[in-house]
């Protein structure tokens, strides 16, 4: 059964700890993924663990074909169209894993428009990891673009936000991490009083 051998590959996932060391978790979760992609590649989950399972410089070769694969299987959800770039980053693959966050990003915008929902739903993960992107691939004018972009957002939810639910919680977080980012990538050390008051 293609969804039970994914939810027990799921549940290896969900086993593995910080400082864990070895794979063995991973690799039995990724080839139980791999074995359901490959009787079906247009199965979100199999495509979604392949991605997490295999989420290292060392093994993200082996997701490639899921990686590619995946936005193109639920194009209208977001989080299908950042995952690819877990993979792209860990091969180097610049413009792929930019990609990825944008349209991640384009397509939170448009959920959020069509549903009704708070803007504090846009997927602030996929714009942190364009804005990181961005700075890795030198590209600090679209990485100041994103900064703006950011400031804004915060803006606009800071009141959600401090009513802490999790997704909003994570959202003051990358935050955080993109006032520290901005400053340290792009050496400019005389905003960081300013960014941090």
């Amino acid at each position: 059964d293609s969804e039970a051998a994914l939810f027990y590959a799921l549940s290896l996932l969900g086993t593995v700890r910080p400082g864990d060391t070895g794979f063995r978790r991973q690799m039995q979760a990724g080839a139980i993924a791999l074995a359901v992609f490959a009787k079906n590649p247009n199965h979100p989950g199999a495509a979604h663990y392949i991605i997490h399972a295999f989420d290292d410089p060392d093994h993200a070769i082996l997701a490639l074909d899921a990686a590619r694969r995946y936005a193109e299987i639920a194009p209208a959800a977001h989080h299908a169209r950042h995952m690819p770039a877990h993979i792209f980053l860990q091969l180097g693959m610049w413009p792929e894993a930019a990609a990825s966050n944008e349209s991640a990003w384009a397509a939170s915008v448009v959920w959020v428009e069509r549903k009704h929902l708070s803007p504090a739903q846009r997927d602030l993960h996929s714009l942190h990891w364009l804005f990181y992107v961005y700075l890795q691939q030198g590209r600090y004018a679209k990485a100041a673009e994103i900064f703006a972009l950011r400031q804004r957002v915060q803006a606009e939810v800071g009141e959600a936000e401090s009513h802490g639910a999790m997704h909003t919680a994570m959202g003051g977080r990358y935050y955080d991490d993109m006032r520290a980012e901005f400053v340290i990538e792009t050496g400019q050390w005389a905003r960081a009083e300013q960014l941090f008051p």
